[in-house]
């Protein structure tokens, strides 16, 4: 069943996504093409037809990075505690299955909102010149690997890398569910609950930000401790990394897990579509 909410979500908020993704890419081809014809030809329609096209550009960009929160704040409010909540609950699934389905497309939406705008910047600044120097720049990124395998293994620098994209991942899922947890409180209020849920979200956010700056300041004080004197070579340097990275991941998982727990536990104890 959770396949078919899968199914169901991309589909619905695919019909929002791509035609934005689409208007993204079209301004970002139009304003290489306009700047690119400003270059070679000094006339004052190319120049408007630039300055329009290189703003609209700079407006969808904007818009892509932010649309994705807004569709996450409004489906999940109106399909799980809106009018739509009636039916969704009513569904044979459990409100593990729902939560899931909404985490799952949102951050996969949410990755590729900003994969789209990394295209669209180079689109718009794709030109002969810089695509001749991107064979130099990605030999310079492999001597850099190179470089940093032969110093401290090739172990810890695949872990390094592994380790920050799951910690990216979860950083997404995270902020994902702070959203859920947040309008769940928001809805145990009868009246105001718009209101409720923007406390509720800045409540949690400066508990989490609280935690974070304590552990973070433990951290800083016991490799001072540690460290204090001592010449930390590259091994070292990349193993306080790695161990960083993991202590961040494992801090990104608690906060996911208790906000994944608020949010199932009001929907499945405390839901009041009234």
């Amino acid at each position: 069943m959770l396949n078919k909410l899968l199914k169901y979500e991309f589909k619905s908020t695919a019909r929002i996504f791509c035609p934005i993704y689409g208007l993204l890419l079209a301004f970002a081809l139009l304003s290489h093409l306009s700047v690119s014809g400003l270059m070679e030809m000094q006339e004052s329609f190319l120049n408007t037809l630039s300055v329009i096209a290189i703003m609209g550009s700079v407006v969808v960009i904007i818009s892509t990075r932010g649309i994705p929160g807004v569709v996450i704040v409004q489906r999940f409010f109106k399909n799980l505690t809106g009018d739509e909540g009636y039916l969704m609950h009513t569904l044979p699934v459990s409100s593990h299955q729902l939560i899931t389905a909404k985490l799952i497309s949102s951050v996969v939406w949410e990755i590729t909102s900003a994969l789209m705008v990394m295209l669209s910047v180079f689109l718009l600044f794709m030109r002969p010149e810089v695509l001749r120097q991107i064979p130099q720049f990605l030999g310079d990124v492999g001597q850099i690997l190179a470089a940093a395998v032969g110093e401290v293994g090739l172990l810890r620098v695949v872990g390094i890398v592994l380790s920050a994209i799951v910690f990216m991942l979860l950083s997404a899922a995270t902020a994902t569910l702070l959203i859920f947890a947040s309008i769940s409180i928001g809805h145990i209020i009868s009246t105001h609950r718009v209101m409720g849920s923007f406390a509720a979200y800045i409540g949690l956010m400066m508990v989490m930000q609280a935690v974070t700056a304590l552990l973070g300041g433990s951290g800083i004080a016991l490799g001072e401790a540690c460290f204090d004197g001592v010449p930390i070579l590259a091994p070292q340097a990349a193993g306080m990394v790695l161990g960083i990275l993991w202590v961040s991941i494992l801090l990104q998982a608690c906060f996911a897990g208790a906000l994944y727990f608020i949010t199932q536990y009001v929907l499945s104890h405390r839901l009041n579509l009234e």
